[in-house]
């Protein structure tokens, strides 16, 4: 929501973006609160961005409220960050989560708007392919093999009971599986549910039933977010007669930071180009 001069107001997300404004300046929509008053007083224009999923419409509305500080927004304004699972680049990667993006080199996958469900994912991403999450640097002569070696979560890179190539191959694998390629992972877990369901694990039957969902959640990408840590402006346009509207998209670091429209006039006599 935008004054008359064009400063942000208020960034919001919902379903129906219809109901939501509506719920705004209908009759009898005051909830009590002075800000609420002073805020649907002001309100000149109102902008929108339609989103794919619920999680890209959470992270776009942090990001806009962050960025431009809007005076009617009270939630969100600390300096929270999103969690990432990072890659780092390593001759044997580490992939561990974590809320800082660094420009060292590593590759990293997000941001998760739920990091407990991030932390379940990443659990079962490491209990199926065994990529090291502990910090140490290798090759190190003095790092021995210890417990998620044991409890087969680790191949042992340490001590060289791996190739890099063949630790690589394990990295590539988990890294399309973080991606979205969860499909042959869901089903190796149902039969594993089922499996323990019919012996009476009761008990590990639920955990990958619990880890199931979680891969269920996390199924759809966020397209609202580059991987790459990229600054771009996309631009497009579109006229009718001698009126032509221009959109352009701030993507700042990987993420859509705005979206501006510009109204043109006498494009009759300009041509497309």
């Amino acid at each position: 929501m935008r004054d008359e001069a064009g400063k942000i107001l208020y960034v919001g997300k919902a379903k129906s973006l219809r109901s939501r404004v509506r719920s705004y300046f209908q009759p009898g929509a005051f909830d009590g609160r002075p800000q609420f008053t002073a805020l649907t007083s002001r309100v000149a224009d109102i902008d929108y961005i339609v989103t794919q999923t619920e999680q890209e419409a959470l992270i776009l509305e942090a990001t806009q409220i962050k960025a431009h500080h809007p005076r009617y927004n009270i939630n969100l304004k600390d300096d929270k960050k999103y969690p990432f699972i990072r890659i780092t680049a390593e001759p044997y990667p580490r992939m561990f989560w974590t809320r800082d993006v660094e420009r060292d080199g590593s590759r990293y996958l997000g941001p998760y708007s739920s990091a407990r469900h991030m932390r379940t994912m990443l659990d079962v991403m490491h209990k199926v392919f065994p990529v090291r999450s502990c910090r140490y640097h290798l090759p190190d002569p003095k790092v021995k093999l210890c417990m998620e070696f044991q409890i087969r979560r680790c191949e042992g890179p340490c001590e060289d009971l791996v190739s890099q190539e063949q630790y690589r191959r394990t990295v590539e694998h988990a890294i399309r599986f973080l991606r979205g390629d969860k499909s042959g992972v869901i089903r190796e877990l149902t039969e594993r549910m089922r499996e323990a369901a019919s012996e009476q694990r009761f008990e590990q039957a639920g955990r990958h039933r619990d880890q199931i969902r979680a891969l269920e959640h996390y199924r759809s990408r966020q397209k609202m977010v580059l991987e790459e840590q990229i600054d771009r402006d996309v631009v497009g346009m579109a006229r009718h007669d001698d009126e032509a509207c221009c959109t352009v998209i701030e993507i700042r670091e990987g993420r859509v930071l705005d979206e501006k429209h510009h109204f043109l006039g006498g494009a009759m006599e300009s041509t497309d180009a």
